[in-house]
């Protein structure tokens, strides 16, 4: 097939499809908690294990210089983080739980934790699921902004592109038998995030 950018044509190829959204009813408070602890500690407390759960931490130069996975065998998890060895700076402690992230941004000055609660913030993961010949987005917006699904081939090229305008809901479901066999990268885009999940196919 072409590479082409998102057309009317190409939606039929890919057989677009709206869906209903799927896990976003109502929206439970987060079970995720951050604060400074004893001794100038980062305790990370997550009172609910979801699907892949991990921490890490992001310096200044958006690099990560902790990470760690969370089983799902734990009901809870928690954990105090000792920073004593790390530099001076800006840094974000990334939680992912489920379909959430919680971003808290803190610094470390001379030995000091400061960490202000209103400065985090809560985005909506995407969720991606390819089943059989179908790849389902579903994804929860903060906020009414355009949402960009694109697929990739092996090479990074452009085979699929769907642009949704102004919205704070994304259900779509997308056909695939069209696509050759090969190694595919859907790429989830908003003004606060981009997702990517890598997926193949095999043609009978």
């Amino acid at each position: 097939m072409k590479y082409a950018m998102f057309t009317l044509r190409n939606a039929v190829l890919l057989g677009l499809s709206l869906l209903p959204l799927m896990g976003f009813a109502g929206s439970p408070e987060s079970p995720v908690f951050i604060k400074v602890g004893q001794n100038q500690k980062l305790v990370v407390e997550i009172r609910q294990v979801l699907e892949n759960a991990e921490l890490k931490l992001v310096n200044g130069n958006k690099e990560t210089v902790y990470a760690e996975a969370v089983p799902m065998s734990k009901q809870t998890y928690a954990k105090a983080l000792n920073l004593e060895a790390m530099q001076g700076g800006d840094y974000v402690l990334i939680v992912r739980n489920g379909n959430r992230e919680v971003r808290q941004p803190f610094s470390l000055q001379e030995n000091q934790l400061s960490l202000n609660a209103n400065s985090r913030y809560e985005l909506f993961l995407p969720q991606v699921k390819i089943s059989g010949e179908a790849l389902e987005v579903n994804l929860l917006n903060r906020q009414v902004a355009t949402v960009r699904v694109a697929i990739l081939n092996h090479a990074g090229e452009l085979v699929y592109e769907d642009i949704i305008p102004n919205t704070i809901a994304v259900g779509r479901r997308y056909r695939l038998e069209k696509l050759d066999s090969g190694a595919y990268t859907v790429v989830v885009s908003t003004p606060e995030q981009v997702f990517y999940k890598d997926f193949s196919r095999k043609n009978q």
